[in-house]
């Protein structure tokens, strides 16, 4: 049966003699059309093609193995019904010889094919990910030693200024991070020369004009935004119970308001921003409205916030002093620039040493082929095709990209060149989807896919370049895309994504699903949103818990929906029918799998739901390959006495710890393994031991003539390993992952070191550099299982039920917040630091860097939220959470915005977004999405109740234990040893050490101090746990009713502004801290601190900026940053250190040794000798709070002294308290 094309979709098939662009939208069925005009092209009847004159590009070596099967499959159908057809049969014959494959294939195929020219040894090899990255490393710490060894004054400054404290390290993260970034550019020396230029005052739009344009349309942005919203604050004041004694205040900052609307230039509007002073708001009548008074204060206290935030973020400097700091930076980019530029010439000369290419020479050597390129006197680049160009171009009938929306500019190029188009003959083709860019980590351009998108004609009125839109949707239910229509409508605008979500960019239905009488097909896209009843508390794993809520609140819809007699029926292709939903019909997209998969598994799993996910990381911890890493280490090094004893412990040897014990108490001294050789030889009924050693011998022959691949199989087969763990739970999963260790030393045998010792370095710089695999790939034999992956790999692929999980999971800007940020057009931005004063600041252009990052990103989050959302076919469920403290107040914000008029939500709305929800929320809690979207609240108390079987056992649990609660307490410890032991009983010698613990921390001790300080005496080592209430239910915690209690809530209140407290002179910049008390610069700081992520918004809040101020400013504060100036402050250092039982209980007479662990707030190193100090938060009264403190707190400081002097082998000096509370420094 012949397929019924679309009008456009047989406008895309018949499409000739022109360049196409194909927009095609999700599910349009761009795959079969794009094989339906291979397929046509082949069997033209009067110019047919030879299926290897077409150059095929596809994103992934898995799309390009299926387009040359679809394509087969075409041709036979051809020849089921002209078997004789000999051209039908030439094109079958040619087509193993097709170039259908990605890029980097096509790349590599072009460049051994033309080795001579580039003068490349052909028999190079590809190099590994992780080898190459360890490479890296190495050539990166030498070219940092030799610009040391040449003492390079320039050099040494840029070490000063961009140096992690008394490390390097982050200066070879810089140099990497940058030759990686340029090498996505056809000219990566070219494109660093950019960069520098931008730091060059004398050159047109540089980066002062361009920090200037970006700063004045921020500005623009909350001016429109606060236009609608001080009409509303005026009305709220004005309302009957209206907060009136508020409006002076609206009024004035109405006034502030129109002044920088009707300011033109730059440094017209930071004049105004420098000159705003705010008026307190007043008190107010108890007649008023709290809930319009909240309102009003909100609007105000927002838009002094935001004001600020431009003032101290983009309006710091006048114009001239921007170009003065671009000025001073400028030496620095040059030396970074140019320590890249020797890091690249030394990498490429290490890697001809080992013959060896990576992905990214592969598309340059391509470009060096293809073209020759100089520079004009205008400084752009002038690009000469050469005869190898012409002479591909020429064979090639057309060019086409598959996925064209993720190409980089090196990848255009070179296909540019491979096309006709210079010649003025069109034969390109191009099919992607600009909505579905998602892959900008790896440098995929979109707006590559956008200028073709706008200058392209649309239908058939331009004859050299075309483009058609296919916007039919061939996969989806008109539920699922009215939903997601409705959505981006309100999200998606060309000011933000580069597209305008508009009539020609929505989705519309081609699917036409059979009628479901009696069925229960699905409904509405839902959208489940997690609260809380107003009083939940969170746990301090927030993020723990909300995974964990929303993975039960997955399991509790997948019962619905899977339920054999109730559950939703979904229509198979393949049966031409409706049946039941299964496991297997239903897939969880995450934005992230790490951190989450793994908790949905077990979540899952508890419910009794199978699922299976692919993690990205995790390789290494797995149990098979730990076992296996430590054997191979000991046929390295038998003297290696841990890794020795784990696999001696393992099924291999299987020794048990008893055995163990024995085997060290015959022989104390030496190494583990002559122990069991000499233990192997005396023992008769050593048998297990014995066997084993006679194996490992044979091994370790063996490993002197094998392979390193070989020796592992052998290892592998003569220990029985690979079939034991076939027997674990994950059996499968398991040998696949032991099979990819021996592929992994495959691939490392194939460089130049192929020893057993290498490998094992190798491995051990991998985890040092935290690089992993992965878990191995598992094919998808078990159906009947619901998968759960990442939005990013579900691309392309369709399910008829999708749960989107996450939504409020909150986005990483983590490239706009590094010490070096980087963008294509704009370049790289560093601090200024100033080495006489030690002061850093970041500055204005590597803000306005971040800032452009940032938005880039949340373009990408929309497409990456399309991707999700069209994947499915029948049914959408979108769920998510915010923090249980936050929830109330972002539905307000949520609810305030929905409200917004217009289609489309306005700039500042759809960039303040931190995550999906912020988008969502607002769209769906507007009246307009009740047809499209159903939201429903989902309490957590009501989820929970979900477990009734568990609730009721929990229950019967707790009722059983307060009933026996005498006979356990009425029990003593000698009666227990009696029944155990008898009357005469067997006696621990040392019992006075049962009750001390093996390791405590100095909060624990300081409790101890401070009850001997209040005459209790505690039996030893238990001095530190809490004592029970006589009349308290001896329960366990999570078996107690909760219970409101005042004290605890106010001591968890003062508990966090302790933790804010810390968090923020964890970060502040001492070195950069102003002579005068300035606590503008100080909010600067803690606002940075926000935004980047690394200080909460509830934590910000709950800072009084006075508080911080008084220390920082504080005579000490001044030591503090002189200290950090010469790099000797040191904060949040963590220690652990060991000391006799009897120096924490004397009357312990016993010399073991127990740890001390703890974390120092801060101490720096002052003429040679060292000043701890410590911060507190505590109540205390200015009578006699200071006495308080110090015996509170003596013992923890005291150990502290100890530990710095310790490590650190110098005296302290002076040890430091600073009251928060009474606004001073105590010495102890």
């Amino acid at each position: 049966m012949s397929i019924q094309w679309s009008e456009k979709q047989q406008a895309v098939i018949d499409a000739r003699g022109c360049s196409v662009l194909v927009s095609a939208a999700a599910g349009s069925g761009k795959t079969a059309v794009l094989v339906e005009r291979l397929i046509r092209l082949l069997t033209d009847e009067k110019h047919p093609v030879d299926i290897e004159r077409l150059l095929v590009v596809t994103f992934t070596n898995a799309a390009a193995a299926e387009m040359r099967e679809r394509i087969g499959r075409g041709l036979d159908q051809k020849l089921l019904e002209e078997p004789d057809h000999t051209a039908w049969i030439r094109q079958k014959l040619l087509l193993p010889c097709a170039q259908i494959s990605t890029i980097h294939s096509l790349c590599l195929k072009t460049i051994r094919e033309h080795f001579e020219v580039l003068d490349l040894d052909p028999a190079f090899r590809l190099g590994d990910e992780a080898e190459l990255k360890l490479l890296k490393s190495d050539v990166a710490e030498d070219v940092m030693e030799t610009y040391y060894a040449s003492e390079n004054r320039a050099f040494r400054a840029f070490v000063d200024r961009y140096a992690n404290g008394k490390t390097d390290q982050g200066i070879a993260e810089m140099i990497i991070a940058l030759y990686d970034y340029s090498r996505g550019f056809p000219w990566p020396e070219y494109w660093l020369k950019h960069c520098l230029a931008a730091y060059s005052t004398d050159e047109e739009h540089n980066g002062a004009d361009q920090v200037k344009e970006f700063a004045m349309m921020q500005l623009n942005n909350v001016l429109t935004k606060y236009l609608p919203l001080f009409e509303e604050a005026r009305a709220f004041c004005l309302e009957p119970n209206g907060v009136e004694a508020y409006l002076p205040v609206i009024e004035d900052d109405k006034k502030w308001f129109q002044m920088l609307g009707e300011s033109e230039d730059y440094d017209g509007s930071r004049e105004i921003l420098h000159k705003i002073v705010w008026k307190r708001l007043p008190r107010t009548a108890a007649s008023v409205d709290p809930k319009i008074k909240e309102k009003v204060k909100e609007i105000h206290a927002d838009f002094k916030s935001e004001i600020e935030g431009l003032r101290d973020g983009y309006f710091v400097h006048t114009f001239e002093e921007l170009k003065a700091e671009l000025t001073y930076i400028r030496p620095s980019v040059r030396m970074l620039i140019e320590l890249t530029e020797v890091f690249g010439q030394q990498f490429m000369a290490v890697k001809n040493d080992r013959n060896m290419l990576d992905f990214s020479d592969l598309e340059h050597y391509m470009l060096q082929l293809l073209a020759d390129f100089s520079e004009d006197e205008q400084g752009q680049m002038q690009v000469k095709p050469t005869s190898a160009a012409d002479e591909l171009s020429e064979f090639y009938e057309e060019v086409v990209c598959d996925e064209y929306q993720d190409s980089n500019q090196v990848q255009e190029l070179i296909l540019s060149l491979l096309s006709r188009e210079r010649k003025g003959q069109y034969n390109r083709f191009m099919v992607g989807d600009v909505k579905q860019s998602i892959y900008r980590f790896r440098l995929a351009d979109a707006a590559i896919f956008m200028e073709k998108y706008h200058h392209y004609a649309l239908g058939e009125s331009q004859k050299t370049r075309q483009r058609i839109d296919l916007s039919q949707n061939f996969r989806s239910r008109e539920s699922v895309l009215s939903g997601v229509n409705y959505i981006f409508r309100k999200i998606m605008k060309k000011s933000l994504g580069g597209i305008d979500y508009d009539d020609q960019a929505a989705l519309y239905p081609g699917m036409a699903f059979p009628e479901a009488k009696g069925k229960n097909i699905a409904d509405n896209t839902e959208l489940l949103f997690l609260k809380g009843d107003g009083e939940t508390t969170e746990p301090d794993d927030e993020s723990l818990d909300s995974v964990e809520l929303e993975a039960k609140l997955a399991a509790v819809r997948i019962r619905e929906m899977t339920d054999p007699e109730h559950g939703m029926d979904i229509y198979d292709g393949a049966l031409g029918d409706y049946r039941k939903a299964g496991y297997k019909d239903i897939v969880i997209l995450l934005r992230t799998v790490t951190g989450w998969a793994e908790k949905f598994v077990d979540v899952l799993a508890s419910e009794n739901i199978p699922s299976t996910a692919e993690m990205s990381a995790g390789f290494f911890d797995t149990l098979e390959i730990r076992t296996m890493l430590q054997f191979l280490a000991i046929v390295d090094n038998p003297g290696q006495d841990i890794p020795l004893a784990a696999v001696l412990c393992s099924p291999i040897a299987g020794i048990s710890s008893e055995e163990m014990a024995l085997i060290r108490s015959k022989h104390s001294e030496g190494s583990l393994f002559g122990a069991c050789m000499a233990c192997s030889e005396e023992t008769p009924g050593a048998a297990k031991l014995k066997k084993f050693l006679a194996m490992f011998h044979d091994i370790r022959r063996a490993s002197v003539y094998l392979e390193l691949h070989e020796l592992i199989r052998y290892i592998y087969d003569r220990t029985g390993y690979y079939d034991y763990v076939q027997a674990l739970p994950g059996g499968e999963r398991r040998k696949a992952n032991l099979d990819l260790l021996r592929e992994r030393a495959v691939a490392y045998a194939a460089g130049s070191y192929s020893s057993l010792f290498d490998f094992m370095r190798y491995i051990e710089q991998l985890k040092k550099n935290q690089i992993d695999f992965g878990e191995a790939v598992m094919p998808e034999n078990d159906k009947g299982r619901v998968r759960i992956m990442s939005i990013h790999k579900s691309k392309g692929l369709e399910y008829p039920i999708v749960i989107l999980a996450g939504l409020g999971k909150k986005f990483n800007f983590q490239d706009s917040i590094s010490k070096l940020v980087m963008h294509a057009k704009s370049g790289i931005g560093l601090d200024a630091v100033n080495l006489q004063t030690r002061k850093k600041m970041t500055s204005a252009y590597k803000k306005f860097i971040a800032a452009r990052l940032n938005l880039e990103t949340l373009a990408e989050e929309q497409r990456i939220l399309y991707v999700a959302m069209t994947r499915a076919k029948e049914k959408l469920i979108m769920t998510g959470m915010e923090s249980l403290k936050n929830t109330d107040k972002k539905l307000e914000i949520w609810q305030r915005n929905s409200g917004i008029l217009g289609e489309v939500f306005p700039d500042w709305m759809l960039t303040s977004a931190r995550s999906y929800l912020d988008w969502i929320m607002p769209a769906v809690m507007n009246g307009e999405a009740e047809n499209v979207v159903t939201l429903r609240m989902v309490d957590i108390r009501a989820l929970a109740g979900r477990e009734v079987g568990r609730v009721i056992d929990k229950k019967w649990q707790k009722e059983e234990l307060l009933q026996r609660k005498h006979t356990l307490s009425d029990v003593s410890e000698t009666d227990v040893s009696k029944r155990l032991f008898g009357e005469e009983g067997w006696q621990y010698p040392q019992k006075a050490l049962l009750s001390v613990k093996g390791k405590y921390s100095v909060s624990e001790l300081k409790k101890y101090a401070m009850e001997a300080i209040m005459e209790v005496e505690p039996a030893p080592g238990m001095a530190l746990a809490e004592k029970q209430s006589e009349t308290e239910e001896a329960l366990p915690d999570f078996m107690k009713d909760k219970e409101v209690d005042e004290t605890h809530e106010v001591s968890n209140v003062g508990a966090f502004r302790g933790t804010a407290y810390h968090r923020a002179l964890e970060l502040i910049d001492f070195a950069g801290r102003p002579d005068e008390r300035d606590e503008a610069w100080l909010r600067s700081q803690l606002n940075a601190m926000t935004s980047a992520g690394r200080l909460s918004g509830e934590q910000r809040q709950s800072i009084r900026i006075r508080d911080i101020a008084d220390m920082v400013f504080s005579n000490l504060g001044l030591r503090m940053a002189e200290a950090d100036r010469r790099h000797e402050l040191y904060r949040e250092a963590q220690f652990v250190m060991g000391v006799p039982v009897s120096a924490l209980y004397p009357e312990v007479d016993s010399e073991e040794t127990v740890l001390i662990q703890g974390i120092i707030d801060a101490y720096f190193e002052e003429n040679g000798e060292l000043i701890l100090l410590d911060y507190k938060t505590d109540h205390v009264s200015k009578q006699d709070g200071a006495d308080i403190l110090k015996k509170r707190y003596k013992r923890q400081l005291d150990d502290y002294q100890q530990a710095l002097e310790q490590m650190l082998q110098k005296k302290v000096r002076q040890k430091l308290i600073y009251s928060f509370a009474l606004k001073c420094w105590i010495e102890i």
